[in-house]
């Protein structure tokens, strides 16, 4: 499987770490997430704006943190985005549902 290609003003949600230069590297726990993405809001270089990423299992964590955020008036969501990628693993096809919720400040 392709290593993804990762862009700043974006939050990962996962449990995996990568190991990206200059990337933030999070935890499991939602508050260290919706800190992340406080953070990245609050930078002006990306102008209020964030992407909160995540594939697998970690989906709905990723809508628990932008539920989150909204709920406590720190963000508002503005899209979410739904596919899923097909790949090979050991002769089988795997299908992997992943979201980008692209959420603004308030």
């Amino acid at each position: 499987m392709e290593k993804q290609k990762l862009k700043d003003g974006c939050v990962y949600v996962s449990s995996m770490r990568f190991d990206e230069e200059k990337r933030m590297k999070v935890g499991k726990d939602l508050s260290v997430y919706q800190l992340a993405a406080v953070r990245q809001l609050k930078d002006p270089k990306n102008k209020g704006k964030v992407s909160i990423l995540a594939r697998g299992r970690a989906t709905s964590r990723a809508c628990d943190v932008a539920a989150i955020l909204e709920r406590e008036g720190m963000a508002k969501i503005d899209d979410v985005i739904i596919k899923t990628n097909s790949f090979e693993k050991e002769g089988r096809e795997i299908n992997v549902t992943e979201i980008e919720i692209k959420v603004s400040s308030v």
